[in-house]
């Protein structure tokens, strides 16, 4: 990501840029890399497992700021960052119904599981899963009551981390649901078995659509 940065800077006669990625690209190394290159940033960060994040800024008091109708944000700043906590009511439902399901199906995988097997060991360490269940002294599983219930205070939730003081929450929130429409774009870019051929005899009638399939 680093290195793509920089050449973006060296190549193209690029005045003002502001990095936008989600959750998975995040670290304090990187932001610091992405300033040293003078790059604005607005980023997605873990929930449960920045502390600063999960203590101090999804306790911020406050109500929502309806942005549209399916996002709500309200913002805060912690140490000198400005977060963005936004809100999602769709994906609120979303989460608690795929959580509910979830655990409904451990309750019935681990009755008569043996603590000692492949699937017991791989239920635990799910990624998913794995947070919603606990290991008592002689192996075997149980359902974690508490952890469900804790990560319900997650539900429809995702924090933003910005470098930008002056631009507005809601731009900013906007902004980043833009993300989602990209990297999907970037999927039906690579999914080649499903597009359908189009044939052309004249090249200037390829270039044209060509150009219109990339940007379109």
């Amino acid at each position: 990501m680093i290195d793509a940065m920089e050449k973006l800077k060296d190549r193209y006669a690029v005045g003002r840029c502001i990095f936008v990625g989600n959750r998975g690209m995040v670290s304090q190394e990187k932001l610091d890399q992405l300033r040293a290159l003078g790059y604005g940033y607005v980023v997605g960060v873990r929930l449960n497992q920045w502390k600063e994040v999960k203590e101090q800024v999804l306790t911020t008091a406050g109500r929502f700021s309806q942005m549209k109708e399916n996002l709500y944000v309200k913002e805060t700043e912690v140490n000198g960052k400005r977060y963005l906590i936004c809100y999602n009511p769709d994906h609120a439902k979303k989460d608690r119904l795929t959580r509910e399901v979830v655990v409904k199906e451990l309750e019935e995988e681990i009755k008569s599981l043996s603590p000692s097997s492949k699937k017991a060991a791989e239920l635990y360490c799910h990624e998913y899963k794995g947070r919603f269940l606990r290991r008592l002294k002689d192996g075997s599983l149980r359902i974690n009551r508490a952890k469900a219930q804790e990560d319900e205070k997650y539900d429809g939730k995702y924090v933003l981390l910005t470098s930008e003081k002056a631009l507005p929450k809601e731009e900013i929130a906007l902004t980043y649901k833009q993300l989602a429409r990209i990297e999907r774009s970037f999927r039906s870019l690579k999914s080649l078995h499903d597009l359908e051929l189009v044939f052309h005899y004249r090249d200037d009638r390829i270039m044209a659509h060509t150009f219109v399939w990339v940007c379109v």
